[in-house]
């Protein structure tokens, strides 16, 4: 995911390293950047150190600068020195306010530990919980309370039944939910019960393996965000 502000730019995940040939931070994050006109990542967050989440860092590092990289993890397979999330305070970027939710958690799924980030921007919010389960999701619900409250919800490990509880659907009370699932992927993300289970909170639901790349746009507080959905605007050449 990359978060955008008028003058920095976060980085939240690179995905996986696929094979020697096919590194999805340089095949498509950095191509992506360039597009932009981005030469400069100032902050780059791991949720997790799973391939998934990380494997994607080293080849990122290869085409783009990195100013600081944090994580849950330790383990990224790259030189550059990192920094627990859990050791991070509030930030503000030209008026958008990110923080860390939470600290290390004693549970029995290593998930739990994920790094969760909410950015405000004005009045509009967005939780990224990477893949933490029930167990976390609980701890957020007492902790936080209604500050949890945001329009954009990435659904907890994609969409997994182990998250998404009804309890924390509530709490955040999404106006949109983002399930980051690949076309036909091997772990059935995201389970037909947890989509079910966010469109009877009233979420909408966008799936990136039907919609393709998702941006949304926030200017000031009256003015509603901005949803555009690439195979809307670049549909297949076939359909």
């Amino acid at each position: 995911m990359v978060v955008q502000s008028r003058h920095h730019v976060l980085i939240y995940d690179t995905g996986a390293n696929l094979s020697p040939d096919f590194n999805i931070g340089s095949a498509v994050i950095a191509p992506y950047l360039n597009r932009l006109g981005i030469e400069r990542v100032d902050l780059a967050v791991i949720s997790h150190a799973d391939n998934d989440h990380a494997g994607g860092l080293s080849g990122l590092l290869e085409n783009i600068e990195i100013g600081a990289i944090t994580s849950s993890g330790v383990n990224l397979g790259v030189t550059m020195a990192i920094k627990s999330c859990y050791q991070f305070e509030g930030w503000n970027w030209d008026q958008v306010e990110f923080r860390f939710l939470g600290s290390f958690v004693d549970a029995a799924s290593d998930n739990d530990n994920s790094c969760v980030l909410q950015i405000a921007v004005g009045k509009h919010r967005i939780l990224l919980p990477g893949i933490i389960e029930r167990f976390r999701e609980r701890q957020l619900a007492i902790d936080y309370g209604d500050t949890l409250r945001s329009a954009i919800l990435a659904a907890p490990h994609r969409g997994s039944k182990t998250s998404s509880s009804y309890a924390f659907i509530k709490m955040v009370s999404p106006e949109v939910v983002v399930f980051s699932a690949g076309y036909r992927n091997s772990f059935g993300h995201p389970h037909r019960e947890i989509v079910a289970r966010y469109r009877l909170s009233g979420a909408r639901v966008l799936n990136t393996s039907d919609t393709g790349m998702i941006s949304f746009s926030f200017d000031t507080e009256s003015t509603p965000m901005v949803t555009s959905l690439y195979r809307q605007r670049w549909p297949r050449y076939w359909r």
